[in-house]
């Protein structure tokens, strides 16, 4: 091992003794029961099994937004408190309720949106590609229909502790556009959730996929990309880490 890179395991190993992690959990369905054509297994959490392990956490953890945590991996020297931030991917009005159950509870949340798949209008590839293996004829207009929170439910998710961010114009593979399309769909998706209520800096990305590049791009862009790569967050590093939430 080179001296450069024992000096940084040491700072490493420093910052993680000096600073208690800020965990970023990833969620999307969450609802009572999975629909086998529309929700992938992997992607969905039963609601009262959510808002049990919640309740449980709130014990050892504070819920802050994703703002704040981003605040404090920027400021913070000396971090002793255990928080935790709750976000959901593609904003299935499944999930609605339990929105609303956090709202109520004064928990923050974040929602990374496809403004395209807002009020039924179409839906993402991923999603045409289950329904083709449970109901091959089924279309995608029938799909789409009631899938994603609509205009009206979101709005309603307006309370300071909710918030909304970038997850792309359409739920497409970063790495399947070249450093423009990327810019543009980001640019076309925050264009359309400008107009809805607190609309912060945030893009994560799709499946995860990402580059030095998309995040050079983001950044340029005054926007803090935000990865599913299983960490946590120690100190600023420049990405917010997600982990997927655990039950």
């Amino acid at each position: 091992m080179s001296f450069r890179n024992l000096v940084g395991k040491i700072r490493r190993r420093l910052i993680r003794l000096r600073l208690k992690p800020i965990r970023v959990f990833c969620l999307h369905q969450v609802c009572p029961e999975r629909d086998p054509v529309r929700c992938f297994e992997c992607d969905w959490v039963q609601s009262d099994l959510f808002m049990r392990k919640v309740l449980e956490m709130k014990k050892v953890y504070s819920f802050i937004s994703l703002e704040e945590a981003r605040n404090k991996l920027k400021k913070d020297i000396f971090r002793g408190k255990k928080y935790a931030v709750l976000t959901f991917d593609d904003g299935y009005s499944s999930s609605f309720a339990v929105l609303k159950w956090l709202e109520d509870q004064r928990i923050p949340f974040t929602l990374f949106l496809n403004a395209k798949y807002l009020d039924g209008l179409s839906c993402s590839e991923h999603v045409l590609d289950l329904a083709r293996i449970g109901i091959p004829d089924m279309t995608e207009e029938e799909l789409a229909d009631g899938l994603y929170l609509t205009n009206k439910e979101l709005c309603s998710l307006s309370s300071p502790i909710a918030s909304i961010a970038s997850h792309g114009y359409e739920h497409v593979n970063a790495l399947s556009l070249n450093s423009c399309g990327f810019m543009d769909d980001v640019k076309n998706n925050f264009s359309v959730l400008n107009k809805f209520f607190k609309t912060i800096p945030f893009h994560a990305y799709t499946w995860g996929a990402h580059t030095p590049e998309t995040d050079s791009v983001l950044k340029e862009m005054g926007i803090i990309p935000v990865l599913m790569d299983g960490e946590m967050n120690y100190n600023e590093a420049g990405v917010i880490h997600r982990e997927t939430f655990p039950i």
